[in-house]
């Protein structure tokens, strides 16, 4: 059939994968594939018979299943393995000869997980989060055999609150969560895994709190000041003025040497923003690849306290990259979310591995290859003096707020230099301009002074442009110098 009124879901390299992300969003209702290329559309969309394509329709969006048994308090599941997370269910599976080759002839599919938990008596009449760094890759959650929330994307940070659940209980009564990840189904033409694969952490916090990556400090800075903002939220409905510390520490000497106070307003429902600047003492020295020097944020509201690891340093994307008024030549690296025997499970000693043995070949520049990461490694470039091109993976209009949770989540960082939108074949042919400006917003929201890119094909012509006219630096890959003459002209 050929259809009108569509729009590339780019990250779909099979017919299988675009139609599982297809059957996962109610607002589709048909899909197409062709080759590598992936097409989803709307009720508004006109199918025809005819064409080359491969694909699928539906009338009306049915409701996701959630009646499954495995979910349940009462299923028997003394007999699953008991593992510890985080945890790649996909490395563990049998090697079939016949499965695609760029998963590691390793099969995908669904799985399970289920805990139960207490909460102490303390919790009760607070605010209780559980804090998921990266569920891959659909993931449905329940609670005590209720379904209580999903997620899409397999590379992004999620919340999940509990208190307000009825049926969470305190004390030494037990509760129930369970996940299923669909693993299926995935978003690149690698290795992807599958499950809880990063850290997973419970939060237990005054009903008035900071927000979930509400609190940034811009490390864009000459390090005579410090720019902070910091949005909060109050679960409890009543609203009310609070009074924000940030104090700033000298990590080294642990000496106070800048701080600034703020009132903020919160609302009875939603959340409330309030900036400060920190002059201080005496100027933050630059952090830099030589001298990667990093200070400690300390934001306080009233019982709430958040450690953030910030640092001083400015860029500047001009004919070159200049880190602090300094041209750099990049001598840089990409590097995929896995690795061998391990999976996608990467513990904080392989990240410094990877780093040193970087910088030991004389490399300055680590590039996410192609999705965010866990917060471990962007703190550990920051600690060794390697600069990093942070980059989203699922890119179309649909998922514009992942582009928006990566910049949220991941923006104290101060070795990322750059947020990119997409790669190569996800980002070269024609999406909407709606899909490119809605991505800029995303980051521009949340991180005004970084630079924004997308890494796109070699050869592609003007009529394949993709988000170039939305972005603040292009990339190429496997290009030509023609490539950047015909650009820059």
């Amino acid at each position: 059939m050929t259809c009108t009124y569509m729009e590339r879901n780019p990250n779909r390299f099979t017919a299988e994968d675009c139609r599982i992300a297809c059957c996962y969003n109610p607002e589709c209702m048909v899909w197409q594939q062709e080759d590598k290329t992936c097409i989803h559309g709307t009720s508004e969309s006109v199918c025809q018979p005819g064409g080359t394509q491969f694909g699928g329709q539906r009338t009306a969006s049915q409701p996701f299943q959630r009646n499954y048994t495995l979910k349940d308090t009462g299923y028997n599941d003394e007999h699953w393995d008991l593992i510890s997370t985080p945890h790649d269910f996909i490395v563990n599976q049998t090697f079939v000869d016949s499965d695609d080759n760029h998963h590691g002839y390793l099969p995908r599919n669904v799985s399970w997980y289920r805990k139960e938990f207490t909460l102490p008596s303390s919790f009760q009449g607070t605010s209780v989060h559980l804090f998921f760094d990266g569920v891959f890759h659909y993931t449905e959650i329940y609670v005590n055999g209720e379904f209580v929330m999903d997620h899409r994307c397999g590379y992004t940070q999620f919340t999940l609150r509990l208190d307000n659940i009825t049926s969470i209980q305190y004390g030494g009564a037990k509760n129930l969560i369970a996940l299923r990840t669909d693993a299926s189904y995935g978003s690149g033409h690698w290795y992807e895994g599958g499950g809880i694969y990063r850290d997973v952490t419970l939060v237990s916090s005054p009903k008035a709190h900071f927000v979930h990556g509400g609190v940034f400090a811009d490390p864009q800075s000459d390090g005579t000041f410090l720019k902070v903002s910091v949005e909060a939220e109050d679960l409890s409905s009543q609203g009310g003025s609070h009074q924000v510390t940030a104090t700033l520490y000298d990590d080294a000497a642990s000496a106070v040497i800048g701080e600034q106070f703020a009132s903020i307003t919160l609302p009875q429902s939603g959340t409330s923003t309030v900036s400060m600047t920190i002059t201080p003492k005496q100027r933050m020295v630059q952090w830099s690849l030589q001298n990667p020097k990093t200070y400690r944020l300390l934001v306080q509201m009233g019982a709430e306290a958040l450690n953030i690891t910030t640092a001083a340093r400015t860029v500047a994307w001009k004919e070159k990259l200049y880190l602090n008024d300094e041209i750099i030549e990049l001598r840089g690296f990409s590097h995929h979310n896995s690795f061998a025997g391990v999976g996608t499970v990467m513990p904080t000693r392989l990240s410094l591995f990877r780093a040193q043995t970087q910088k030991a070949l004389g490399g300055n520049f680590w590039r996410m290859s192609h999705n965010p990461y866990n917060n471990e490694l962007y703190e550990v470039l920051t600690y060794v003096g390697l600069m990093s091109w942070d980059e989203n993976r699922d890119y179309g209009y649909e998922y514009r707020n992942e582009m928006a949770d990566m910049v949220k989540y991941h923006r104290n960082h101060p070795t990322i230099m750059v947020w990119s939108f997409c790669n190569e074949f996800e980002c070269s042919k024609l999406l909407s301009n709606a899909t490119h400006a809605a991505f800029r917003q995303a980051a521009k929201e949340y991180d005004p002074e970084r630079a924004v890119a997308a890494n796109m094909d070699a050869g592609a012509g003007p009529e394949q442009q993709g988000p170039t006219l939305f972005l603040d630096v292009v990339g190429f890959s496997h290009a030509g110098n023609s490539s950047f003459v015909s650009y820059h002209n």
